[in-house]
């Protein structure tokens, strides 16, 4: 464990500060009694020996370094931080779930590479989805890493398994391409409805919820502009539904993402409906 190293006041200097010019630090404020670090320190640890030496992990014991504790305004433990070219980076303080940790040393941390996942990845390149979902679902029975997370939530999407694609989305911290991931499973859960709520709009061609939903289900079959269109009427004619066909529309937006055209032309559109 030579990424992994007890820290004092007086080494703190050298073994933080100095230290972060050439590596990043992540410091672990922790004490023997304390609950939540007996479930973080090992976490830290873990990701100290993934990261395989990205970043240096700096554990300070706070009851036998009292001052500088003091001096650092360590208020509460589990306390987190981290030093970059001697500067100190935002820390989070108590226990968080693993992929939190993950995001935030991606903050200034290069990600993490599996060659697990590479293969997993290589397979699917190869059309062979059954194998890279089988390598997928290992990796993350064992430990989890986001880049396997959300290969295997798009593989999922593509299968059209999407209460599976949601369950591993749920284990993933918020981020613009999980929130895109998470848009388009929704959407398209609502798709595979198309031709059964088109027949109960046939019936009841006046119920604006149920154009709301047809609406939401042209989009998950990809037909986002005849869905786009319907629900900006809505909106426009400022009826009583138009705040739910607005977030329908928003829906999609996340689910096409902020680069496409179609997001980028109905988005101004929107705009001008609103304001």
């Amino acid at each position: 464990m030579n990424h992994i190293k007890d820290v004092t006041e007086q080494t703190f200097a050298i073994e933080v500060i100095e230290r972060s010019k050439v590596v990043p630090v992540v410091v672990d404020f922790w004490a023997t009694w304390c609950e939540p670090c007996k479930q973080l320190s090992p976490m830290l640890e873990r990701a100290a020996e993934q990261y395989k030496g990205a970043f240096e992990l700096a554990k300070i014991d706070v009851d036998a370094n009292q001052d500088l504790s003091k001096k650092l305004q360590i208020q509460s433990i589990p306390t987190v931080a981290a030093f970059v070219d001697g500067k100190p980076i935002p820390g989070f303080q108590g226990a968080i779930p693993d992929a939190e940790l993950h995001t935030w040393l991606s903050g200034f941390i290069a990600p993490l590479t599996n060659p697990d996942v590479e293969l997993a990845l290589m397979m699917l390149d190869q059309g062979d989805e059954a194998g890279a979902e089988a390598k997928l679902t290992e990796i993350l029975s064992s430990d989890f890493n986001a880049d396997a997370a959300q290969a295997l939530a798009v593989l999922y999407v593509d299968q059209k398994k999407f209460s599976a694609a949601e369950e591993v989305l749920k284990l993933m911290s918020d981020s613009p391409e999980v929130e895109q991931l998470r848009a388009t499973v929704k959407m398209a859960s609502v798709g595979e409805r198309a031709g059964e709520l088109e027949a109960q709009l046939e019936a009841d061609p006046g119920s604006r919820t149920l154009q709301i939903d047809y609406a939401r289900a042209l989009a998950g079959r990809g037909d986002y502009t005849e869905a786009l269109e319907g629900l900006l009427i809505m909106v426009e004619d400022k009826i009583e539904e138009a705040d739910q066909a607005r977030e329908a529309v928003l829906d999609i937006f996340r689910a096409l993402g902020p680069d496409s055209e179609i997001t980028q032309t109905y988005r101004r559109r929107l705009a001008n409906a609103l304001y």
